[in-house]
């Protein structure tokens, strides 16, 4: 059998992580259907062993590669190891650097060893990689922003968490943590907005969709003032800035002030839940 560049690549890949996922493989062969047949093929080789959707180095690709990452025995932390896999795959060939956990562990000496980032974004800017999977518990969460909290010791300042669910969504809730920015993504869809958002600032890009010209914003909170107001972008759904007007709202509701007039710009499938938070600003959607 003959090895393309493309089965190179899975086996470089489950040589560094160990096991892979099919929706991983189908990633790093850039295909939707293709990799199915080929990983069949591998596995009747004996590059690959395959086991319930799960996709690790066979004897074969031991061979071509050599040994690959052991996996842990912990139910938890396989599942953790299969997901910063995945995720690794997601983002190949994109305008970001992804490096696991278990290399920014080794080479940042303040970072907590027990620390439950997936792993850390590089490119244009850094974000610090969190996943709440489907069903997290409240413990789970409260541990996960205590960490995002101290991510400044590092000289980390922007994490990007990604939820499986509209439950785990829910869960997480709206909660300030004083990062410059706090990303709340669905998993997997969200990948490809944030590989967009690492070729381009697509705030800006929305902004400017949304209006054609924009300028300097007059206001701490906006990103950009247009057509005498002042706008907010939330394509990528900041937490952060989605706190900081909750609490703007709040406040001068509170005293009686008068409010900055907000135009907020957002992608379609955000908008039902954008005017129902916010519904004293304009709503303004566009497309990535």
């Amino acid at each position: 059998m003959m090895l393309t560049e493309r089965d190179m690549k899975l086996l470089e890949h489950l040589k560094r992580y160990g096991v892979i996922t099919k929706e991983g493989a189908g990633a790093l062969y850039g295909t939707e259907k293709y990799h199915d047949t080929r990983l069949t093929e591998l596995y009747r080789a004996g590059y690959v062993k395959r086991k319930y959707g799960i996709v690790y180095l066979g004897k074969k690709g031991k061979e071509v590669v050599g040994e690959g990452k052991k996996l842990p025995t912990d139910k938890m932390m396989k599942r953790r190891a299969i997901r910063i896999s995945e995720m690794a795959a997601y983002f190949e060939g994109s305008a970001w650097t992804f490096v696991p956990s278990w290399e920014v562990k080794r080479r940042e000496g303040e970072i907590d060893r027990g620390g439950r980032f997936l792993g850390l974004l590089e490119g244009r800017t850094e974000y610090m990689v969190y996943d709440v999977g489907e069903k997290p518990n409240e413990v789970t969460i409260k541990r996960m922003k205590d960490e995002m909290r101290k991510l400044y010791k590092v000289g980390v300042y922007r994490a990007v968490v990604f939820y499986g669910s509209g439950e785990a969504r829910e869960k997480y809730g709206t909660e300030g943590l004083g990062l410059t920015e706090q990303l709340a993504l669905p998993y997997p869809e969200g990948i490809e907005l944030l590989r967009k958002h690492g070729e381009r600032d697509i705030v800006k890009e929305a902004a400017r969709k949304a209006f054609g010209e924009v300028r300097e914003p007059e206001w701490s909170e906006a990103d950009c003032t247009a057509e005498g107001k002042q706008v907010v972008v939330l394509v990528l759904n900041d937490i952060e800035k989605r706190a900081k007007l909750k609490n703007y709202f709040e406040l001068a509701k509170y005293r009686h002030t008068k409010v900055q007039e907000v135009i907020i710009v957002c992608l379609k499938e955000q908008e039902e839940t954008f005017r129902k938070e916010y519904p004293m600003c304009e709503i303004r959607t566009v497309e990535i």
